[in-house]
Parts: structure tokens; C-alpha cells; sequence
């Protein structure tokens, strides 16, 4: 829970009340607009737009305050904020890339399992669209309970679970892992990914994301274990699977690792069927 003081507590209620006075303000401004039959209707939808993104943002700038200026700093990121506010105040577009990658490994209606699931939000936007059925799992009943709130779709269910333990003896085709095998230690993961082997049956993928390691120390306290090169986690996943591929994207605030482990065939794999590539 969070301890918040009596004036950080003010400080958030002051910003909130200007933000909604600023936006009352705007409205207004627009309902002008439209009183004023010289005004063209597109420009009156374009500055509703405009206006309405910069709300949007403003008060997901509060949320981003609030989660992670407050002790204790959540396990789990609300991706509302990259979406309304970080994307447009930083440019940031390395938290897209984990779902557009993620996608690519799915089997097209097949039964999915997410670990560590977080948020919901790419569990609803990037991957219940392909699959038939979800079954998305977090330790943190907070996230559980944001996910269900926020990022609820017909094809999913959360659960609240500890994967070290708590893994469904089930077959699924695939296995998503993403932003969270670095929260755990090396034993740890070797028990999960022994454990994900035999749900996936030899014959579906694992995919996910994490992040290298910095030279200053971790980028989060509860991270057990960040990989320091793309050939560490290799060498991690090998261990259970067949077939690996590591890949990274670098930038300016954030190296990340992409990783495909299975026993069968990988994205972009000479036999992967979603791909024709000619060389000379």
C-alpha cells in the first residue's frame, strides 16, 4: 500500500482540480467555436481532438507521479501511460515493440499462456486479438485486479498466481514471458522454464522481452537477475529448448532483449511459413 503523506496527498488533489479547470476551460473555448458559424466544423473537431490528447496526458502524468514517486514503486507499469503520455512528452516507442514481436510467435487462435501479465494491456491489445483463449497470470492481486478493471476481454482470464508454484498442468501453444524473467533468480527461472517446456509439449513457442543489465547496478530493486548480453540469455533458454533466437533493440534510454525458445520452428526460420526471403 502506499505511504502517502497529508502534502504529497494536497499536492495530487491541487493538480488534479487545476487539470480539470483547464480542461472545463477548453470545452468552453470549443463550444465557442461552434456558436461561430464562421468557424469550419473541422477545425472545431481538430481542436477537440488536440485538446482532448493533452488531457489525456496531463492526467496520466499525475498517475505516473503518483505510482512511482510514492514509495513503495509498484512491480508492475500502468502502459496507459506510455500510450497517453509517454509517447507524446518523450518519443518513447520501445514499449510497442514487446507486443508487435510477441505477435509474431503466436498460432493464430490457439491457447495462450501469459506469465507475469502485469497490467492486462498487452494481454488485450496486442495478443487476445490472435488467440483463441488467454489464460494471463501475476502474482501482485494489484495488477489482477487493474487488469480486470482496465484491460478485460472476452478471451481472457487473470489470475492471480505465483509462477514459481502455481503454473496450470495444462498444454497450451504458446507461452508469453515478457518484462519479468529478470525478477527472478537463475534457480528460479530454470524451474519455470522447465515447467513452461512441458506445457508447451515440444511443439509451441516461448517468447518475450527483458532488459540488459546496466553498468551502474539494476534498473528496479525487485529485478533478481538482469542478463548482461544477448549470448547469457541464450544459454538460459538452451537449457530447455531446442531452438533459441536472442535479438536486441538499443535506445537512447533502454537496451532490451527479444528472445524465441522452442522445439519446433522460430520466427523467421527458413521453414517459418510466414516469411519468403530470396539472396543472390
Amino acid at each position: 500500500m502506499k505511504r502517502i503523506s497529508e502534502d504529497k496527498a494536497a499536492d495530487l488533489a491541487r493538480d488534479i482540480r487545476t487539470l480539470l479547470k483547464v480542461h472545463a476551460e477548453a470545452m468552453g473555448g470549443i463550444e465557442e467555436m461552434l456558436d461561430r458559424p464562421s468557424v469550419p466544423i473541422a477545425e472545431a473537431v481538430a481542436e477537440l481532438a488536440a485538446m482532448s490528447r493533452g488531457f489525456a496526458a496531463n492526467c496520466h502524468d499525475v498517475k505516473f507521479r503518483y505510482d512511482w514517486s510514492i514509495p513503495p514503486a509498484p512491480e508492475w507499469f500502468d502502459h496507459f501511460i506510455d500510450a497517453y503520455l509517454l509517447l507524446r512528452r518523450d518519443r518513447n516507442t520501445f514499449w510497442m515493440e514487446r507486443g508487435v514481436y510477441g505477435v509474431l510467435a503466436l498460432s493464430r487462435g490457439g491457447r495462450v499462456l501469459e506469465l507475469c501479465c502485469g497490467d492486462g494491456y498487452y494481454t488485450r491489445n496486442f495478443y487476445a486479438p490472435f488467440a483463441g483463449s488467454i489464460v494471463a497470470l501475476d502474482f501482485d492481486p494489484d495488477a489482477i485486479a487493474h487488469a480486470r478493471r482496465y484491460n478485460a476481454a472476452p478471451n481472457v482470464e487473470f489470475r492471480n498466481a505465483d509462477i514459481r508454484k502455481d503454473i496450470p498442468k495444462e498444454t497450451f501453444d504458446n507461452v508469453v514471458w515478457d518484462a519479468a524473467i529478470e525478477h527472478f533468480t537463475p534457480d528460479e527461472m530454470d524451474g519455470i522454464l522447465k515447467t513452461v517446456s512441458s506445457c508447451l509439449d515440444g511443439k509451441g513457442c516461448l517468447s518475450g522481452y527483458t532488459i540488459v543489465a546496466m553498468d551502474s547496478g539494476k534498473h528496479l530493486d525487485q529485478h533478481e537477475h538482469e542478463f548482461t548480453s544477448m549470448g547469457e540469455l541464450v544459454d538460459c533458454l538452451f537449457t530447455h529448448f531446442r531452438n533459441v533466437k536472442v535479438f536486441e533493440t538499443v535506445h537512447p534510454a533502454r537496451h532490451n532483449l527479444y528472445f524465441y525458445a522452442s522445439d519446433t520452428v522460430l520466427p523467421f526460420d527458413g521453414h517459418w511459413p510466414h516469411v519468403v526471403e530470396k539472396r543472390r
